[in-house]
């Protein structure tokens, strides 16, 4: 089964309001999230009545009308080519993202106060990156998912990412008939990095970076994108032959939280997700020069293969559980048994004692008249003697202890309890979020890493979010159509131009403008030319999604007239221009990649020196190229009276270029500076910490 797949990112714009935290880590502690309706909340570090949201809804898009943003078109060419079916297939077309309603936000503000009567919502976590994956049955055995796009998801909720899937004739028709039931075969999933902080924890872990850089699977992969899944059994691996070690430095530890930071920040070190700039696009997705799998038939085979591992499991567990349950009902019957016995054994008892006693009460109460009449008869004559005075039994001496008469007590049946069978959890069969994809870090940084979570860090954690479609025929009859191509003369062609990497913010950060141009040639010998020019303005208004047009001049070779030449120019801050040739292609989509990478460089500090060498502040101003022009540059503070000394600045840089400049002041208290003078590095990680003599 094939597919045409091609990925569009749509970047809206939102309210102001969710926009409130624009940091690059959020100030958050993501290791405490509260449920609160069906939005997820995220307390802050300093402020911790503040709460940020997450919704893990997938939504599709809506038009004006109210109607779904989403199409189904199986369309038919008549082919003269003998055969008894012409060309067809069709054009799957959806917009869909992740969001609350107002309704919701306003759901989880009460539900809040239930939690936390200080408790206030203040606005939307913002998230540092994420994939989205669109997956759908195999043709050939419906029981697995196909994986059929991998693209970089918007970091903003209430974003939205558009997908047009173009399917075969025999996907076509599986797929339509899907849309007959409750829910369409349809998957779409999210796979979100959060950064925020974690709580503290009393652990310490040392990462061998040569150790880990040198393993065969890290040499083998280095050209290859990872899935998420493969990064955590490989991190498994290195915890278990000591590359990673965790160390327990207090009380406050628990092995499965150090563990789980641990490949988080390993994670960090040696790999970028996919949505960097460095991170896999769309041309890498069909395998390298075609002697391995490709990107999506590795997903959909790991995908596949983990639930196929989770559901024979599962076929154990339910085994396993049967042969428990019929133990535990044979164990029952002879239990019950038991018991029935037992209570027949004390009936015959109970019934031999009872009739016992009778006989024995029966004789004794003849003895009793006997005796009663001597004593009433004395009694008379002592009455007669004292003028009538009466002895009671108890002046007599009859006491409970001498009364013959035996009291029947019917003793009761041991009984022995039932037992329970011990059952196991099936487990959760995986979703989507374990095809999440990396890229190693081109810059190899050696010697080993000490990280303590003794005081709150920044993080990065997983936030899958995934649905189906939810729209079956019977919703939407006008998002389904049926058409045939039979006239040439009446088509264009639409072409989709994306610009690969950037989103809203760094596109109006480093680049001026990106120009396209399209050059078509027909078979009658005319030429068609079109051209696009994004800028900032049109980058937002656009939602990153551009298109040229071509139609018919007297191209009647059909799979010729999807040729064309296109050509791509950038403008970057500082004067820095770039412009391709000509290139060939006949795909429907065209993805603009920069001639830039980016990196995020991470600033560190250790209090304790800070405060011994007596600084107050310290400011680093990072300078870089894109490639010519004048140098741009960017500047982080640090204030030792924060709570926090560390952050991260984004830059950008060609991608044939590692290098950029920086310069540390650092502010004594009393007023003195002392500055390091402008220093050359390709290190993603600048300690300042330490003055110069």
């Amino acid at each position: 089964m094939k597919y045409i797949v091609c990925i569009v990112l749509l970047v809206l714009i939102m309210p102001n309001k969710l926009f409130s935290q624009r940091d690059f880590t959020m100030q958050i502690t993501v290791d405490k999230p509260v449920e609160a309706g069906s939005l997820v909340l995220f307390p802050g570090v300093k402020d911790t009545d503040s709460y940020w949201f997450m919704s893990k809804k997938v939504r599709v898009a809506l038009n004006d009308d109210g109607t779904p943003k989403f199409s189904l078109i199986k369309w038919a060419y008549n082919q003269d080519d003998g055969k008894d079916e012409g060309l067809g297939g069709a054009v799957f077309h959806c917009v869909f993202g992740y969001g609350p309603t107002p309704e919701e936000i306003k759901d989880a503000e009460k539900a809040l106060k239930r939690i936390n009567g200080k408790g206030k919502i203040v606005g939307p976590v913002i998230f540092k990156s994420g994939t989205v994956t669109v997956s759908i049955p195999k043709l050939a055995d419906p029981e697995k998912k196909q994986v059929v796009a991998v693209a970089p998801a918007p970091t903003i909720q209430g974003a939205n990412i558009a997908v047009n899937l173009q399917l075969d004739k025999r996907s076509a028709t599986f797929l339509w008939e899907t849309f007959d039931t409750p829910n369409p075969q349809v998957t779409f999933n999210f796979n979100m990095e959060l950064a925020g902080y974690n709580s503290p924890l009393e652990a310490k872990i040392t990462i061998n970076r040569e150790q880990i850089h040198n393993h065969q699977r890290m040499q083998a992969g280095v050209a290859t994108p990872w899935l998420s899944a493969e990064i955590g059994s490989f991190m498994d691996e290195m915890i278990d032959n000591g590359a990673i070690e965790i160390e327990k430095i207090g009380e406050n530890f628990e092995m499965q939280d150090a563990i789980d930071r641990a490949i988080e920040h390993a994670t960090n070190e040696f790999f970028t997700p996919l949505g960097s700039s460095d991170g896999p696009n769309l041309n890498q997705l069909a395998g390298l020069n075609g002697q391995e799998p490709s990107f999506m038939d590795r997903a959909s085979g790991l995908l596949n293969n983990s639930r196929q591992e989770v559901r024979t499991e599962n076929n154990n567990i339910r085994a396993e559980n049967r042969r428990e349950r019929d133990r535990a009902d044979r164990q029952n019957e002879r239990i019950r048994a038991e018991n029935r016995r037992e209570r027949e054994r004390v009936d015959r008892v109970n019934e031999s004692n009872r009739a016992r006693i009778e006989r024995e009460n029966a004789a004794n109460s003849e003895e009793d008249n006997e005796d009663t009449e001597d004593v009433a008869s004395s009694e008379d004559e002592s009455a007669d003697e004292s003028s009538g005075r009466r002895i009671t039994p108890t002046q007599a001496g009859v006491t409970p202890d001498n009364v013959s008469r035996e009291v029947y007590t019917p003793i009761e049946a041991e009984q022995r309890e039932e037992v329970t069978a011990n059952t196991r959890e099936e487990e959760e069969v995986p979703s989507l979020a374990i095809v999440a994809s990396f890229v190693q870090r081109t810059v190899k940084v050696m010697g080993k890493k000490v990280i303590s979570f003794k005081e709150t860090l920044p993080t990065v954690v997983p936030m899958p979010i995934g649905d189906n479609l939810g729209y079956s025929r019977k919703d939407c009859p006008s998002c389904f159509m049926e058409i045939n191509l039979d006239d040439p003369v009446y088509k264009q062609r639409q072409l989709l131009a994306t610009i690969d990497g950037f989103n809203a913010d760094n596109f109006s950060q480093f680049i001026n403008y990106a120009s396209l141009q399209l050059k078509k040639e027909h078979e009658s010998g005319e030429f068609t030319y079109d051209e696009v020019r994004v800028t900032r303005k049109n980058f937002n208004e656009e939602g990153n999604l551009f298109t040229l047009l071509y139609g018919w001049k007297g191209d009647h070779d059909r799979s010729k007239w999807l040729d064309f030449e296109y050509k791509v120019g950038w403008s970057f801050f500082g004067g820095h221009e770039f412009e391709t040739e000509w290139m060939p292609s006949n795909k429907n989509t065209i993805n603009l990649s920069a001639p830039l990478q980016r990196k995020i460089l991470t600033i560190e500090a250790e209090r304790d020196l800070l405060e011994e060498a007596n600084v107050r502040s310290v400011d680093v101003r990072v300078s870089y190229n894109l490639g010519g022009g004048n140098d741009l540059s960017k500047q982080f503070n640090i204030n030792t009276s924060k709570e926090t000394l560390t952050g991260q600045v984004e830059i950008m840089l060609p991608k044939n270029k590692q290098e950029y400049e920086y310069e540390i002041t650092w502010r004594l208290w009393g007023g003195d500076e002392v500055k390091s003078g402008k220093k050359t590095t390709s290190s993603e990680v600048l300690h300042v910490d330490e003055l110069p003599n």
